[in-house]
């Protein structure tokens, strides 16, 4: 299920028109991009058969940009998107996108980027996803 929720949260921020990635980007892309990662879920509300029944988690979205200002601006934009966003996964409810929280905007200092001849900036995200199956006993 988290799986899914992963990329339809790359989709998404892709048809807002941002380069989107699940798990680590590949090497050499341009920022600006985006990528979404977080934990495989431990699933700790189970049926007596076994089956999940809830999900309850923090995802995050990592923001890519030339520079601190550039990543401010998108991640705000990303901010937007996301808040509120119900991302369906058949036999699920899934409740909208809560956006927890992000970390500093961060600079490397060791890799310039040659487009720009600044280092790149990042920021990340923090979302949270909650989730029922639908149709429990």
């Amino acid at each position: 299920m988290i799986e899914l929720v992963y990329a339809r949260t790359s989709d998404l921020i892709q048809s807002a028109g941002t380069t989107c990635f699940v798990g680590d980007p590949p090497e050499n892309i341009p920022p600006p991009y985006a990528f979404v990662w977080g934990p495989v879920p431990t699933e700790y509300a189970l049926t007596p058969a076994g089956v999940d029944e809830q999900v309850d988690l923090e995802f995050h979205v990592q923001v890519v940009a030339k520079e601190a200002a550039s990543v401010l601006l998108l991640a705000g934009a990303l901010k937007l998107l996301l808040r509120g966003a119900v991302l369906p996964v058949e036999g699920w409810r899934v409740f909208p996108l809560r956006v927890t929280g992000s970390t500093d905007v961060q600079t490397a200092r060791g890799v310039v980027e040659p487009a720009t001849d600044l280092y790149p900036a990042w920021s990340t995200l923090h979302l949270r996803l909650q989730a029922t199956k639908e149709n429990c006993p």
